[in-house]
């Protein structure tokens, strides 16, 4: 049998697939305050391009509005914040599901970001160069941080790593020499090449990953032999014969009443240190509290008045704090 094409059937098939490409196609457009949207005619959705803006504090819009038509933005494209060095602020919508390559990198007076829930990854060099970050909340939704994605960031005091990371980077925290102290949670099962290469302030590592990596170069150029490391109590044998992690100075078990390095928030306590003082807050009245060096020898002892406690201790060294039945630690500035 003879297939027989008609010119009705040949354009019905042109249209379809200039339907379709259409449907494909992206269009980028700049409004008047220096941002740039990629926008997806078919999804509706917008990613920020760029910004080329003066604003030093920055709110990006859940929707725009073009043409009279409103798409979601729902990603930070790469690069679209890289080299703004006045930028001091952002603000991310909940819409917004990734960040991409350099999204922020050198944004050297950004000082704090909070990055919304939705997001589940943090692209290759996110937040690099941003050397006044002093905080950022990584919410539980993230389960990756790329290569390279806080190097550098001078300012950067501590981290909290939600127990959804999978992975770090490469180079992830290096050149972070201002972080004292990091906890990575058991759920990471991959740490990259260098991760926290050159953290000269690194002082407490809390390191509750099952499975023991063995890379040398993990803490290259970090002087791990003055920090103390806390693992989980059933490996300590495991740690204390690995590379790097025998090479730690100090090496304790984790025990259930130890918690985050910050201290204890669910509780509402907090401590804090400066030029060797320690001052434990948030207590209630008449509570016993005591401060032991890691060694175990005791600093001081007392009972909670106006809902604090004070201690003092030798600069840039680790003590354990009890507070009635519940134990922490932290680092002495």
């Amino acid at each position: 049998m003879k297939k027989h094409f008609t010119i009705k059937s040949v354009l019905i098939a042109l249209l379809a697939m200039i339907s379709c490409t259409m449907k494909a196609e992206t269009f980028e457009y700049t409004t008047d305050d220096g941002f740039t949207y990629s926008r997806d005619t078919e999804t509706q959705e917008a990613s920020l391009a760029q910004y080329r803006g003066e604003a030093t504090e920055v709110i990006i819009p859940e929707f725009v509005i073009y043409e009279g038509k409103e798409y979601q933005v729902t990603s930070l494209g790469n690069g679209c914040f890289s080299g703004c060095s006045s930028l001091t602020s952002v603000s991310i919508p909940s819409s917004v599901t990734s960040l991409g390559r350099d999204c922020f990198r050198g944004c050297s007076s950004l000082t704090s970001v909070e990055i919304p829930s939705p997001v589940t990854s943090l692209g290759d060099q996110c937040f690099r160069d941003c050397s006044s970050l002093t905080s950022v909340s990584i919410p539980s939704s993230v389960t990756s941080l790329g290569e390279y994605c806080f190097r550098n960031c001078s300012s950067l005091a501590s981290v909290e790593i939600p127990s959804s990371v999978t992975s770090l980077g490469r180079d992830c925290f290096s050149d972070c020499s201002s972080l004292t102290s990091v906890e990575i949670p058991s759920s990471v099962t991959s740490l990259g090449w260098n991760c926290f290469w050159g953290c000269s302030s690194l002082k407490i590592v809390i390191c509750k990953m099952e499975n023991v990596i063995n890379d040398n170069y993990l803490f290259a150029m970090t002087p791990i032999e003055d920090a103390t490391l806390y693992v989980p109590k059933e490996l300590l044998d495991i740690y204390k014969s690995t590379k790097p992690w025998k090479d730690f100075g100090t090496i304790l078990p984790l025990t259930d009443e130890q918690v985050s390095v910050e201290g204890t928030p669910e509780l509402g306590i907090a401590l804090n240190t400066s030029n060797g003082n320690i001052v434990v807050s948030g207590l209630a009245d008449g509570t016993q509290v005591s401060c032991y060096t890691v060694d175990g020898r005791m600093l001081g002892k007392a009972s909670a008045d106006g809902g604090t406690a004070s201690f003092t201790a030798e600069p840039n060294s680790v003590v354990i704090v009890k507070a009635g039945k519940k134990t922490f630690k932290a680092y002495v500035k």
